[in-house]
């Protein structure tokens, strides 16, 4: 399993430096195990869906699995679903669960 993290040339945009501390971070309360560090990569890409996309089709994935909020209605109609948009388009498979 390898995490990916997709930098975005928006307001949330991080340096290199920012990033790895946030992951540092995160896998530190998350499970404490830090060699999990060299699981993580970094994206630099326009959208989400795409960097994700393009991760998975260079490191040759044979599964993308995505999280996803389950939305309906109206409120799926105003947000759009990244893993909608990522199964739509992904020639590997995706496995999507509801958080």
């Amino acid at each position: 399993m390898h995490l990916v993290y997709v930098n975005l040339p928006n307001e949330n945009f991080m340096s290199s430096t920012k990033m790895k501390a946030q992951v540092f971070n995160f896998l530190e309360k998350a499970d404490g195990h830090l060699e999990h560090l060299k699981q993580v990569y970094y994206v630099n890409d326009y959208t989400v869906e795409k960097g994700i996309l393009n991760c998975a089709n260079d490191m040759n994935a044979d599964l993308i699995a995505i999280a996803t909020h389950g939305r309906t209605g109206i409120s799926h109609f105003f947000s759009g679903s990244i893993s909608e948009d990522i199964a739509n388009h992904a020639s590997k498979p995706v496995m999507t669960f509801k958080i």
